[in-house]
């Protein structure tokens, strides 16, 4: 997303407003589709965002992990990370008290219901 701010003024009235611009989104999809980890492990490769087919949302797309049963789990994170030796991305990181098993993740991107869902096994 980008985002401007604007600001008019006329005599002694002034005013700002700030606009957010979000991508047209037709199509999302997350790869890998499928990685595995263990108990308090990290994704050793990034989770890739891509919306329309090229344009690379990692940054700015969310990812959630929830269980079979559709409810979201807090142990799992993920975050963007630019430096990462393995490449820029989405890496979901277990804090160690995660049941052993599949997740769901999910990603989503402001401006759109459109998602795209890969699978974190927890070994």
């Amino acid at each position: 997303p980008g985002t401007a701010t604007i600001t008019a003024a006329s005599q002694s009235v002034t005013n700002t407003v700030t606009a957010t611009v979000f991508i047209t989104v037709s199509s999302m999809a997350i790869t890998p589709t499928s990685q595995s980890i263990p108990q308090n492990g990290t994704t050793t490769a990034p989770y890739i965002v891509k919306v329309n087919g090229t344009t690379d949302i990692s940054s700015a797309a969310t990812l959630t992990a929830f269980t079979t049963g559709n409810v979201q789990v807090t142990t799992i994170g993920c975050a963007y990370d630019a430096s990462n030796p393995a490449g820029p991305g989405q890496y979901c990181t277990d804090n160690g008290s995660t049941a052993t098993g599949t997740y769901t993740i999910v990603a989503t991107y402001a401006g759109t219901t459109i998602t795209a869902k890969a699978t974190l096994n927890i070994t």
